[in-house]
């Protein structure tokens, strides 16, 4: 019998969320946790944490399928608490939760409706995402309505189930990663971290890779080898790389304890994104990271970000597509020392505070309990 079960469709091994940020923090707490999940490791059991697995979906089509055969495995567990992550298990979800009469709690960490209404999922035609659009915010609400909880990434999330009567918690994703003090920050090395796809702006990467060669500065761009499902776009990003020799450094992918050894000695952090208006919705995870590890992060000037950096005044802010504008910026944080170490200094003061993970896992923890209290 386990206190909690996690379930996801879709997300990878270790994800950071779901296995760092929830389950090794729940089992810490003494809670008995399980995860059913696509794993590739072969593994039955990490940290004290039962590892369920199920085959990765091969296609969008198949997904239906899959959520199925992952609602049947769901079932035979014994648990006290689901937590479940992906919106293509929903209606799962609410028969899971009639047939085995436990708590189950939604964790909504994606704007699925923004995202296709506006172009977040360009493979859907534009003519049909208005109203798949209002039909899954329908659906998803009717859902929560008959579930225990809706956890919450971000405030709009949080307000848009209050106002239908659903019971929410924000819990957000600090960084959660103690930063190796033993690096020295060199301020040449630009890092981006999380998963390279268009969506997230990584024409742009490249559009600046370009800026930095034909410009003749010093400096380089780290990112991790991850562009998630999409194959096709992986080999076409790496090839312009290597083809034009671009001051790109590839490492390989790295989970959320492992941060460090990304980021190395780099100095400052760049969070890019299109300017679209779902992402004005997300808070961007990278800068949470970057502020934690004590990097300078150098922002696109939209959304959450562009509250977090401006109000105080931590950090740069660029235009999307302006590159000269961002290099400018690398050259301030470069050659203005004294200027910079002000501002790692609030950074710092901030990030213990009102970004403080900390706090935000003993939220969660406290939030969590009375439900596995309630249903044993």
């Amino acid at each position: 019998m386990y206190d909690i079960c996690a379930i996801t469709t879709i997300h990878r091994d270790l994800d950071n969320r779901i296995y760092y940020r929830q389950l090794k923090v729940l089992s810490s707490a003494g809670l008995t946790c399980s995860v059913i999940a696509p794993w590739s490791e072969g593994v039955t059991d990490k940290d004290g944490i039962d590892l369920i697995p199920t085959l990765m979906p091969r296609s969008r089509l198949s997904r239906a399928a899959h959520t199925v055969s992952t609602l049947l495995k769901a079932i035979k567990v014994k648990t006290s608490v689901y937590i479940f992550h992906d919106p293509d298990f929903l209606l799962a979800a609410v028969v899971l939760k009639l047939i085995t009469r436990k708590t189950v709690i939604y964790d909504c960490h994606e704007n699925i409706p923004e995202d296709i209404r506006y172009g977040g999922k360009p493979w859907i035609p534009s003519w049909f995402r208005v109203p798949l659009s209002k039909t899954f915010q329908g659906v998803e609400q009717l859902c929560a309505r008959n579930l225990n909880a809706v956890m919450c990434v971000v405030p709009h999330q949080q307000n848009r189930f209050n106002k239908c009567g659903v019971n929410t918690f924000l819990f957000r994703n600090f960084c959660s990663l103690d930063p190796d003090l033993s690096f020295m920050r060199d301020y040449t090395k630009l890092l981006y971290t999380g998963t390279i796809s268009k969506n997230y702006g990584a024409e742009f990467l490249i559009d600046l890779g370009r800026a930095i060669k034909l410009s003749e500065k010093p400096y380089s761009i780290t990112i991790s080898d991850y562009f998630g499902l999409d194959t096709s776009y992986r080999s076409e990003f790496l090839s312009l790389i290597k083809d034009e020799d671009l001051p790109f450094v590839v490492k390989q992918p790295v989970f959320a304890d492992e941060l460090n050894a990304l980021a190395g000695d780099c100095g400052i952090g760049l969070v890019i994104c299109e300017p679209t208006f779902n992402k004005l919705l997300t808070y961007p995870t990278k800068l949470f990271e970057y502020m934690r590890l004590g990097i300078y992060p150098v922002s696109v000037n939209v959304g959450y970000a562009k509250e977090i950096l401006e109000n105080g005044r931590l950090g740069e802010l660029c235009q999307y597509n302006d590159t000269d504008a961002w290099l400018l910026a690398f050259d301030r944080i470069l050659h203005n020392s004294e200027a910079r170490d002000k501002t790692l200094e609030k950074i710092k003061d901030v990030d213990d505070s009102l970004y403080s993970w900390l706090n935000e896992k003993e939220k969660f923890i406290a939030f969590i309990k009375p439900y596995v209290r309630r249903t044993k």
